[in-house]
């Protein structure tokens, strides 16, 4: 029958019994309504023209996580759904582009994986949220949850419910495949359960349903692909066009205010005093720096060619230099030395910017080269709480021990605004798109605001510039790669 996005279809298909590819969660019970709002449900026209069903499960407002033999000419993704019967409110989205695993072995199951990306972007609601991937491969999840919509053990036809079921992984089996996570027994998933998450320790998706009641006498299992183990192929993906953004509430407000930029300190104090309004920085999972411990830390104030003021971070490597990233480019720059927490009675010192000197290969699509060097209109007086930092000049090795420091704005008015920092660990990347930089996975770490701040490790040595900053992906650009560069232009006149 011909597929279209409407919930009348969907409804006929789900009342012909045992004619449709669908879940069957043995042994579970129904789950409490909407308590899974990363759930959709996706309804595939496949070539032959028949409808078949998988699960899937929202990453971002643009991206489902679902199984690779679950690829279909059209796909329509149904999300916040529970009871399908009688029709729900829903929304349904069309997939724009399927993107399996290039490795998906169809006959072995290997590698079966896939991102969906949305025809349009979600608004997260109550019911409609998306899940963190676990990034920990280290250890066996304990307390994992499957859930999907499908026929019953009991009835043998669709349930008018999203189901659920707890489940053990096993240590080990005696049929292994890498990769993957496994339970024993015909408890948990089925075929139509395909692409599901294994939710496990909370609400943190460490799997995706590949097959469930596989045979390898004596035993019977079900099989999950191990989300760890891919998750560098996720970001690669989700961060091609910069589509990195898993959650709602942890992303940086970057709603900006038209005003004129001021060389003076009631202008500043008026910005940061308006709630939530200004792009600025949000170390998440950080700690308040001692006072004064980061002296080569700078703020900018910068005002755009629009007029838009906004905010970004950098540090002092000369009495005349300070280094920031490429896309922080503006028209005016003010930059704030000395600084730990923002008081009304302290006005800080503002330094005007007379030469802007951005990497000439900077991309602003990619953020390949974003690395930018300001000499300032006049030099520096060093002190206890203004000094320069040392840059690395190896690169052959993936630095320890780092940190990463920025300013995070209090939504109290009159509140003292101060200095954050936290340890970030960086990770071995291997993509030929992401050469020339340093990666840290996760939500730890700096926030958009905090763009153009050092990556100090080893001590107090810069080894990198903050320039990308999503929930599942810090990039910092790797300094010893562009020592040349800095040093050249910094003998320049």
């Amino acid at each position: 029958m011909a597929l279209r996005s409407t919930w009348v279809v969907l409804m006929l298909v789900l009342s012909l019994r045992g004619q449709v590819h669908t879940g069957k969660i043995i042994g579970g019970h129904p789950a409490v309504p909407h308590s899974r709002p990363y759930m959709v449900l996706l309804e595939m026209r496949m070539w032959n023209d028949e409808t078949k069903f998988c699960a899937g499960f929202l990453i971002s407002n643009e991206f489902v996580v679902t199984a690779a033999h679950c690829q279909a000419r059209i796909t329509y993704v149904h999300l916040g759904l529970h009871k399908l019967i009688p029709p729900p409110t829903r929304k349904s989205i069309p997939v724009r582009r399927s993107i399996p695993h290039k490795e998906f072995n169809n006959n072995t199951g290997y590698n079966d994986l896939m991102l969906l990306q949305l025809m349009e972007k979600v608004n997260f609601t109550e019911n409609v949220r998306p899940i963190h991937l676990a990034n920990r491969s280290d250890h066996l999840p304990q307390r994992c949850i499957v859930s999907g919509w499908g026929f019953t053990e009991e009835y043998q036809e669709l349930a008018s419910e999203l189901m659920e079921v707890n489940l053990t992984l096993a240590k080990d089996t005696s049929c292994p495949e890498p990769h993957a996570f496994f339970s024993l027994g015909e408890i948990g998933p089925s075929h139509g359960d395909s692409g599901g998450p294994l939710v496990c320790e909370g609400d943190v998706a460490y799997g995706v349903v590949s097959r469930g009641n596989q045979s390898c006498p004596p035993y019977k299992y079900s099989v999950f692909i191990k989300i760890p183990d891919y998750l560098d192929w996720i970001v690669s993906h989700l961060t091609q066009k910069g589509y990195c953004q898993w959650s709602s509430r942890t992303l940086a407000d970057t709603t900006l205010i038209t005003m004129a930029l001021h060389n003076t300190w009631v202008v500043l104090m008026l910005v940061l005093s308006l709630r939530g309004q200004v792009q600025a920085g949000k170390i998440f999972g950080g700690r308040k720096a001692v006072p004064h411990s980061r002296p080569y830390m700078v703020l900018l104030e910068t005002r755009m060619w629009n007029d838009e003021t906004r905010f970004c971070h950098g540090f002092l490597i000369s009495n005349q230099f300070v280094v920031t990233a490429a896309h922080c480019q503006a028209c005016i720059y003010n930059v704030y030395v000395g600084l730990d927490k923002f008081k009304n009675d302290q006005p800080p010192k503002g330094i005007q910017v007379s030469r802007a000197i951005p990497h000439e290969d900077f991309n602003n699509e990619t953020n390949i080269n974003n690395l930018m060097l300001l000499q300032l209109s006049e030099k520096v007086n060093f002190t206890d709480h203004v000094r320069r930092i040392n840059l690395a000049s190896q690169g052959d090795h993936l630095p320890q021990r780092c940190i990463v420091s920025g300013w995070e704005f209090s939504r109290r008015k009159q509140m003292a605004r101060r200095l954050r920092e936290v340890e970030v660990t960086l990770v071995n990347r291997t993509h030929p798109a992401e050469l020339h930089a340093y990666f840290s996975l996760g939500r730890i770490g700096p926030s958009k605001g905090d763009s153009g701040g050092p990556l100090v490790c080893e001590g107090e040595v810069a080894y990198g510039v903050v320039s990308v900053s999503t929930k599942c992906l810090k990039v910092y650009t790797k300094i010893p790669d562009y020592l040349g560069w800095i040093e050249g232009h910094m003998r320049k006149k």
